[in-house]
């Protein structure tokens, strides 16, 4: 900074009155304050958490291999259910650690949807499921209040209400698709049952 420019600054500030010199000072107090909490999170995730360590496993891995639709073209709605144990990481991170209602509502919405459309009958939704990347959605949330986002951060909070009243609707619509895998189960069954009974 040149020696021009300091004064300049200096000038400036000299004419704020005191009231607004500690206002400044409070506010600039305060974020640095919030910003070396959320490192310390951060850091500490990292390096001791192993509810971190196997988010991070599972957004690289179950979502980058698409584990869950490949399981559920084997075993229809075992992948689904699979996905939906594969949030809890996410869960514990965002409503224990960083301790936010709208993330964690967000969290649970993104995996529920997901086990929806992974439901969907006739292997459409396993189809559908190699696209949907519920995990590394969830990942990105948590990094995003971790490294103080404000876009990721307002936009959750904003959601919330919406979130919660969709986390109701998603899991009506879980019960409905069970009964639709129930049902799918029972007619592969029965074609199974045709299928040796002309041998």
């Amino acid at each position: 900074m040149t020696t021009t420019r300091r004064q300049k600054i200096k000038r400036a500030f000299s004419s704020i009155s005191e009231d607004e010199k500690r206002e400044i000072k409070t506010s600039t107090s305060k974020w640095e304050t919030r910003k070396a909490k959320k490192e310390a999170l951060h850091e500490s995730l990292k390096k001791s958490s192993h509810s971190y360590k196997t988010l991070h496993f599972i957004q690289k891995y179950v979502d980058g291999w698409h584990i869950d639709a490949i399981i559920g073209f084997a075993f229809p709605g075992i992948g689904d259910i699979l996905g939906i144990l594969f949030a809890i990481p996410s869960v514990y991170i965002s409503s224990l650690k960083i301790k936010s209602f709208p993330l964690t509502l967000a969290i649970i919405y993104n995996s529920l949807a997901d086990c929806v459309i992974g439901m969907l009958p006739f292997y459409i939704g396993d189809i559908f499921d190699i696209f949907i990347k519920s995990n590394r959605k969830n990942f990105e949330l948590i990094m995003g209040y971790i490294e103080d986002d404000k876009k990721i951060i307002s936009e959750i909070n904003r959601k919330a209400i919406f979130m919660g009243i969709m986390v109701v609707i998603m899991c009506a619509l879980i019960y409905l698709m069970f009964l639709v895998v129930k049902w799918q189960l029972e007619l592969l069954a029965t074609f199974w049952q045709w299928f040796f009974g002309l041998f």
